[in-house]
């Protein structure tokens, strides 16, 4: 999140690219998938920010962060109502 705010979005998806490869617990396999959706938001690829956020929501349904992002990803596709 840090990369993207500082405008950083290549160092930011090295990052991903690389905690993937690791052995990720529940939470923090939960967590890559929030950032994931968080970074092509901000490139504007909200399919796959949706995407990304789906996973995240299925990983973990109770926690509100992925479900938040999902809605503004849908938002942004025109899929509200």
């Amino acid at each position: 999140v840090v990369y993207i705010e500082q405008k950083k979005p290549g160092l930011a998806a090295e990052d991903l690219k690389d905690a993937a490869k690791l052995e990720l617990d529940r939470a923090a396999a939960y967590l890559l998938e929030v950032n994931r959706g968080v970074l092509a938001m901000a490139r504007e690829d909200h399919r796959g920010a949706s995407a990304c956020f789906q996973r995240a929501v299925r990983l973990w349904p109770r926690l509100y962060h992925a479900h938040a992002n999902l809605a503004e990803a849908m938002w942004k596709l025109g899929r509200h109502g």
